[in-house]
């Protein structure tokens, strides 16, 4: 899915007929996104002294970090600040360490299908 660029990208897109013996290229993969602005961007201007004070958003009522894009603008409009809040996630990280060994996440993976198994859906 990724475009190869460089010098293995002649190779990546020609391919040989095998019948015909005829040289075929293909075209490099292409996406197409909004960068300028992002999507988000207005929506990051008028919430950033919201959102980066408690380091999270809500998503359908619950507390989420915050995207990478707001990051991202954050920490090119806020250095300093940004830095200070990398701290901060690391020391908490650090804090729940017991609550994310492997054993625990493995009971956590099974509550939640647990949990999935619960909900019944209508297929009518």
């Amino acid at each position: 899915m990724k475009k190869v660029t460089g010098k293995n990208a002649s190779e990546h897109y020609t391919e040989i007929d095998p019948e015909s013996g005829e040289i075929i290229t293909r075209k490099p993969e292409f996406t197409k996104m909004s960068l300028k602005p992002g999507i988000g961007y207005e929506w990051y201007k008028q919430y950033t002294s919201d959102v980066y004070p408690h380091d999270y958003v809500i998503v359908r009522g619950k507390k989420v970090k915050p995207p990478k894009y707001y990051d991202k603008k954050y920490k090119i409009d806020n250095p300093y600040e940004f830095d200070e809040l990398l701290y901060i996630r690391e020391k908490s990280a650090k804090l729940n360490y017991a609550d994310n060994t492997p054993e625990r996440l493995l009971v956590k993976e099974q509550v939640t299908k647990a949990k999935l198994q619960k909900l019944k859906r209508n297929l009518t």
